[in-house]
């Protein structure tokens, strides 16, 4: 199949020069809604800013707790910052054709800290979880060092995923519209518009998560048992 970049005819094609973002197509005054998701940006910027500066003068706050509250701050700038400015750019600047390797960039960052919020919440609750059992050992458990370990675990895991993920979408063929129906590069509109409907890749993808999400339980678990019985 011959690649059909840059022509004008986008129906049949191996390898897409860009997609359009549809974006809420039947949304009406989406402009309205683009600027308070600008406030609401904004604001969300000073609040984590704000928490991350507290948490950083203050030595008595550098325990595993604000720590893992600190990674949460991070990682809540960075997934607002992948996502709501290039929205806003897209539809208040009618700037809706995004490049396919900028597209696949958006993805990345999108999903992975996207996941990044999910984790970052495990986490804390894992600090809570050895604070509630373990009330009188839970500083010699959980330590700064440890909790950085365990968030360096939280942040690696989601980035294996996701990069396998967005590696093997160059690697399939498209043949649809290149027409996005959502409001980013979502990895799901996107990755439907190849040759086969449900792709073999996110099954494996798929696999390859939740085999270490039970990993990573299985270690915790093993690791907690002994804990308990002393």
């Amino acid at each position: 199949m011959a690649t059909l970049q840059g022509s004008e005819d986008l129906s049949n094609f191996t390898y897409p020069l860009g997609f359009y973002i549809r974006g809420f197509y039947a949304l009406q005054n989406t402009n309205y809604y683009f600027m308070f998701l600008a406030v609401v940006y904004v604001v969300t910027l000073l609040a984590n800013f704000l928490i991350m500066s507290v948490i950083w003068y203050a030595e008595s706050l550098h325990t595993s707790k604000y720590l893992a509250i600190f990674s949460l701050a991070v990682v809540d700038v960075s997934y607002s910052t992948a996502l709501i400015p290039k929205a806003i750019h897209t539809f208040l600047f009618n700037s809706r054709f995004v490049y396919f390797n900028a597209c696949l960039t958006q993805i990345f960052f999108v999903h992975y800290f996207c996941s990044m919020e999910s984790f970052a919440l495990c986490v804390l609750a894992y600090d809570r979880l050895i604070a509630i059992y373990f009330p009188l050992r839970c500083n010699t458990l959980n330590s700064t060092t440890r909790m950085m370990l365990v968030i360096l675990i939280s942040w690696i895991i989601p980035l294996i995923v996701v990069v396998i993920m967005v590696a093997l979408i160059p690697r399939l063929p498209y043949c649809k519209t290149t027409i996005v129906n959502s409001y980013f590069c979502d990895h799901g509109p996107t990755s439907v518009y190849d040759t086969i409907n449900l792709p073999l890749y996110t099954n494996i993808n798929m696999k390859v998560f939740f085999c270490l999400m039970m990993a990573t339980g299985y270690l915790f678990v093993n690791k907690m048992q002994p804990l308990a019985v002393t």
